[in-house]
C-alpha cells in the first residue's frame, strides 16, 4: 500500500493464472478514468440506483458515530457516499475504487462533508484490508466482478461481527433490447452475462445470512445512437472478453435501422432499454458492535 496527496494505493498483483482477468481490469479503470469528467452529467442510472440503495441502507439501523465502520466499493465518484452523508457524518469511512480519476472525483465531493473520510484505489474483489467494517455498500460494481462469488466471500469475511454487506447489481435481463437488436441482424452485442435472483441467493457465504430484492427500471433513450453514447460517456464501454467488435459500417447500420423503426426525437418512441436491478443484503454472524 502507498499514499500520495492523501489518497492510498491498494495494488492488485497480475497473478500469472488470472492475468488475462486482471488486464481486463487495467481496461475497464482505464474506461471510467477517462469518463470521470462527464460522468455526473451522463449517469442518470447509476445516480437513481444509488439513492434507492441508500434508502434500503438507511432503512435498516443505522451507523453509530463513535462504534461503527464503512467500506464503499466503487465509489465512483461518490453519489452513494453523498446519498448517505447525513448517517456517515462522524463515522470513519473508506471510500474505494479500481479508477484514480474517478476516486478523486469523489474525493472531491465528500472529503469536505466527511471529515472523517479516506479514500483509496483498490481492487473490490481483491480488497486486501485487514480492518473489520460494520458496513460494506457498493452500487453498480459487482457486475464487473471476474469472480462474484469470490468477491462476495471475501468481503464478507472483512465484516465485524453482525455487520452488512449491501449492494446493488444488474442481474438477468438487463439490455435485453439491445442484444435482441444486435442478434436480429448477426451481431454479437458484446454485454456480459448478468445473474438471476435466484443465482445470486445461491452465493452467500457461510457465517452469516442473506437475501435478494429485484427491481425493474425502464430508461428511455431519444435513439439507439444516444444509447450507446450514454454508455461510452459513463465509461461502461468495455465489452465481454474475446469479443470482436463490428465494423463501423455494420454498427452504423444497426443503429439506422433501429432509429428508423422506432423513429427519434419528441415524436418518435426512441429506444427503451430495461435494467433489471439485484439488490443484496448480507449480514454477518454475531452481535454488532
Amino acid at each position: 500500500m502507498t499514499e500520495a496527496d492523501g489518497v492510498f494505493h491498494i495494488d492488485f498483483a497480475l497473478d500469472p493464472g488470472r492475468r488475462d482477468a486482471a488486464l481486463r481490469k487495467r481496461e475497464v479503470a482505464r474506461a471510467f478514468g477517462e469518463a470521470a469528467g462527464d460522468y455526473d452529467r451522463y449517469a442518470v442510472l447509476q445516480h437513481r440506483v444509488a439513492g434507492d440503495l441508500a434508502q434500503k441502507i438507511t432503512g435498516q439501523e443505522g451507523l453509530q458515530e463513535g462504534g461503527s465502520s464503512y467500506l464503499e466499493i466503487g465509489c465512483g465518484t461518490g453519489f452513494l457516499g453523498e446519498a448517505l452523508q447525513e448517517g456517515l457524518a462522524g463515522v470513519p469511512c473508506l471510500f474505494t475504487d479500481i479508477s484514480p480519476p474517478m476516486l478523486e472525483k469523489c474525493r472531491d465531493r465528500l472529503e469536505g462533508p466527511l471529515g472523517s473520510a479516506g479514500f483509496a484505489v483498490m481492487d473490490g474483489e481483491a480488497p486486501g484490508l485487514t480492518e473489520k467494517y460494520n458496513l460494506i455498500a457498493a452500487s453498480l460494481v459487482f457486475q464487473w466482478f471476474t469472480d462474484l462469488p469470490g468477491a462476495i466471500a471475501r468481503l464478507a469475511g472483512i465484516l465485524a461481527p453482525g455487520g452488512r454487506l449491501v449492494f446493488a447489481m444488474l442481474g438477468a435481463g438487463s439490455l435485453e433490447e439491445w442484444r435482441v437488436a444486435c442478434r436480429n441482424h448477426g451481431m454479437e452485442p458484446g454485454v456480459p452475462s448478468f445473474p438471476s435472483a435466484r443465482e445470486l441467493d445461491s452465493l452467500w457465504p457461510g457465517g452469516g445470512t442473506g437475501r435478494v430484492e429485484k427491481a425493474r427500471i425502464l430508461r428511455r433513450h431519444v435513439s439507439a445512437r444516444n444509447f450507446l453514447h450514454e454508455l461510452k460517456d459513463i465509461g461502461a464501454r468495455v465489452p465481454v472478453p474475446d469479443h470482436v467488435p463490428q465494423a463501423p459500417g455494420g454498427m452504423r447500420t444497426l443503429l439506422q435501422e433501429i432509429d428508423g423503426k422506432n423513429g427519434e426525437g419528441e415524436n418518435g418512441d426512441g429506444f427503451s432499454v430495461t435494467y433489471h436491478v439485484l439488490y443484496g443484503f448480507f449480514t454477518r454472524e454475531g452481535e454488532a458492535s
